[in-house]
């Protein structure tokens, strides 16, 4: 009788993993795909860039960053980066190369008021020295292939969008990064379909805060990182507004558009995807207890039914019941294995790591059951040595008054001055006022 249950529960997962292949065939096939080799022609004149790095203590990623754009194609923008009290030489770093190219302006941030997250902060300080009229928000720890600049220009323009972000190739060391990275995208990848995410109709939103691309006067009429001072997560809330506003936010693939160093060690992978996926499902419990059911029911119980069987076989176990169930297990980690292989081969991070989704699965798990404990508690989020509330939907008017000026702008090495930056360049639309 438990036999006939096991059978029949291998059985039903197998389809479920069939119908997923089904699933991410047409997801693909949908999907908008950016190649910075895509050949694009600009508009004349080119409409200024102005790319906004918010940096704290990345010291071993910011120059890697600046190279890259200091080598794109693209004929018209400048660089604003704004070190946001880091505890390391990235500003040092930084100084290094506004001596060395005119397009690049650093900026320090002083303060860090109540109610607003450093990223969001820095951001919106430095946003108003921006003159471009399109913004480009960039981590510093993402480096763009040459053309990644043109072709995204052109796509914002020509697809009418009022924002785009996309998903890029990840440049892994380690062996966990990669791992839990494929499996957990592969769960996002799932749970948001471009297909529904492109669709202005539709309320699902999805965005990519290590790469934002946007119109300034549609950044400005939703109120920018203002409005959004205190989620964590401000991509996504960003590009929920954005939709809700009729301003066409647009994902799209661009693993060929650029690289992003995310988490050297397993302790980071575990903290940085914690923050994550907590914040991407809003800390909805029934989406937490479902990306825990799928981990277990998908991954763990057909892999240990898969052991198990084979050690009873090889003890000489011959029942018809053992040997349908050992087909049955291997069928399903066949498919499961090839569904995780087509992923990788997508993200060029690596066929053979989907041999290793089992014991992903078991760190995957962890990752989501620590977010249904912190949804149960009411626990913080701590990132980049500070500790956060979770908050997840911006508020339907601005709140409270405009921050005062945080900022001072640092000049090349040969220069010592510092000096307070006074806000210029494109200013909020008028009605953003709280």
């Amino acid at each position: 009788m438990l036999n006939g249950v096991f059978i029949l529960a291998v059985s039903v997962i197998l389809i479920v993993w069939c119908c997923l292949h089904l699933v991410l065939s047409r997801a693909l096939r949908e999907a908008p795909f950016l190649d910075e080799k895509d050949e694009v022609h600009l508009p004349e004149p080119a409409p200024l860039v102005s790319v906004l790095i918010a940096a704290r203590n990345e010291a071993g990623n910011i120059g890697r960053a600046l190279e890259s754009l200091f080598a794109q194609d693209y004929p018209n923008f400048e660089v604003l980066v704004v070190d946001d009290r880091s505890e390391d030489d990235t500003a040092d770093i930084v100084r290094e190369y506004v001596g060395r190219d005119t397009r690049l302006r650093l900026f320090r941030c002083t303060d860090l008021p109540e109610g607003w997250t450093g990223k969001n902060h820095a951001l919106w300080q430095t946003v108003r020295h921006a003159r471009g009229e399109i913004l480009l928000f960039l981590d510093a720890d993402v480096a763009l292939d040459p053309g990644t600049l043109s072709v995204m220009v052109v796509n914002l323009i020509e697809r009418r969008a009022g924002m785009l972000s996309l998903s890029l190739r990840l440049d892994s060391r380690s062996f966990w990064e990669k791992a839990v990275h494929l499996l957990i995208g592969a769960i996002i990848l799932l749970r948001f379909p471009l297909r529904k995410v492109n669709d202005p109709d539709h309320r699902l939103a999805l965005a990519n805060g290590q790469i934002i691309m946007m119109r300034a006067d549609a950044y400005h009429a939703v109120g920018g990182h203002r409005r959004v001072k205190s989620i964590l997560l401000e991509d996504m809330a960003l590009s929920r507004l954005m939709k809700r506003e009729g301003h066409r936010p647009m994902f799209a693939y661009g693993f060929n558009m650029g690289s992003v160093r995310w988490y050297p060690a397993l302790r980071d992978v575990w903290h940085g995807w914690s923050r994550v996926y907590y914040n991407v499902v809003q800390g909805s419990l029934p989406e937490l207890f479902y990306a825990a059911g799928l981990l277990i029911f998908l991954a763990l119980i057909p892999v240990g039914l898969l052991v198990w069987t084979t050690v009873r076989l090889l003890a000489g176990g011959t029942g018809a019941s053992t040997t349908t169930l050992f087909l049955l297990a291997i069928s399903q980690t066949v498919l499961m294995t090839w569904l995780f292989a087509r992923l990788a081969g997508i993200g060029r991070c690596g066929r053979w790591y989907a041999a290793t989704v089992a014991p992903t699965a078991v760190i995957a798990l962890g990752i989501v059951c620590s977010g249904i404990v912190r949804r149960l508690t009411g626990g913080k989020v701590f990132w980049k040595g500070r500790h956060y509330r979770s908050l997840f939907d911006p508020p339907d008017r601005h709140e409270g008054p405009e921050p005062p000026c945080a900022l001072v702008e640092l000049r090349s090495p040969g220069d010592d001055e510092a000096f307070e930056a006074v806000p210029g360049g494109m200013d909020p639309v008028e009605g953003t006022e709280g």
